[in-house]
């Protein structure tokens, strides 16, 4: 699989689209996750907790000084996503 950080949304869209059904999509979507690199501990704190969620989730944005914004994201569940640029 190429880096998961240089793949495009329209990427993601193509290959969503070309995978026939929701199996496929779901096994694609948690490949995509594994491809991440963790979060780290220090985020795991009750500041960046999610609350409502069935399972144990924590987010973090991060604004840097171009304005890109990170989001930081994990989950004890099956499928947890590491993080994204924007």
């Amino acid at each position: 699989m190429a880096n998961f950080l240089d793949t495009t949304v329209d990427d993601l869209i193509e290959n969503f689209e070309f995978l026939g059904d929701w199996e496929e999509r779901f096994a694609y979507l948690i490949d995509l996750g594994k491809a991440l690199p963790p979060m780290s501990d220090e985020y795991k704190c009750e500041e960046n907790l999610v609350n409502g969620c069935q399972a144990q989730v924590w987010m973090r944005l991060e604004l840097d000084e171009e304005g890109k914004i990170t989001i930081l994201a994990d989950s004890d569940a099956f499928i947890a996503v590491s993080y994204t640029h924007l």
